[in-house]
C-alpha cells in the first residue's frame, strides 16, 4: 500500500535521484498505459455507436469524432501513442517523450476548440502533467542521472 501511495506521490514530488526519476517514469508509463486502455474502450464505444456526442480525449479521435471518420483512422492514431509509450517504456527514449508531449498537447487543444467541456479541460490537465512529468524524468536520467557519470546516457535513444 505504502508502495502504491508512493507512485501517485511521485507524479507531483521533485526528482532527487535516480530511483526517483525511475520511479516517476514508471509511474507515468502506467498512467499512461491507463488512458490507452480508457480510450480504446470509449473509442469503440464510440465509433459502434456513430455519435459525436463524447468524451473527446486527444487530436485524432477529436477530428474524427466531429467529422465522422473512420475507425481505422482513431485506430492509427492510438497505436502512434502506444508505440511512443512502449518506447519510453522500455528504452527510457527522450525524442518519444518530446514526440508524446507535443502530440498530445496539441491534440488537447483540438480537442477543447471542438468540444468544450470541464471533462476534457480535466482530462487534458492530467495527461499533460503525466506526459510532461515522463519528458521530465527521460531527460534527467540521461542527463543528470546518467549511469556513466559524464550525462548523456549514449547506449539509448
Amino acid at each position: 500500500m505504502i508502495f502504491e501511495l508512493r507512485k501517485v506521490e511521485i507524479l507531483f514530488a521533485k526528482i532527487k535521484n535516480r530511483n526517483d526519476a525511475l520511479l516517476l517514469l514508471r509511474s507515468s508509463v502506467i498512467a499512461l498505459y491507463v488512458y490507452l486502455g480508457i480510450t480504446a474502450l470509449i473509442g469503440t464505444y464510440l465509433y459502434q455507436a456513430q455519435t459525436d456526442h463524447a468524451v473527446i480525449f486527444y487530436m485524432h479521435s477529436a477530428l474524427h469524432m466531429r467529422t465522422k471518420g473512420s475507425f481505422a483512422i482513431f485506430l492509427i492514431g492510438w497505436l502512434w501513442v502506444l508505440a511512443l509509450v512502449v518506447l519510453i517504456d522500455r528504452f527510457k527514449s527522450r525524442v518519444a517523450a518530446i514526440f508524446l508531449f507535443a502530440y498530445l498537447a496539441f491534440g488537447i487543444v483540438i480537442a477543447l476548440y471542438i468540444a468544450w467541456s470541464f471533462f476534457n479541460i480535466l482530462s487534458g490537465i492530467l495527461i499533460i502533467w503525466v506526459s510532461f512529468r515522463a519528458l521530465e524524468a527521460t531527460f534527467e536520467l540521461h542527463a543528470r542521472f546518467a549511469l556513466n557519470g559524464k550525462g548523456g546516457g549514449s547506449n539509448v535513444i
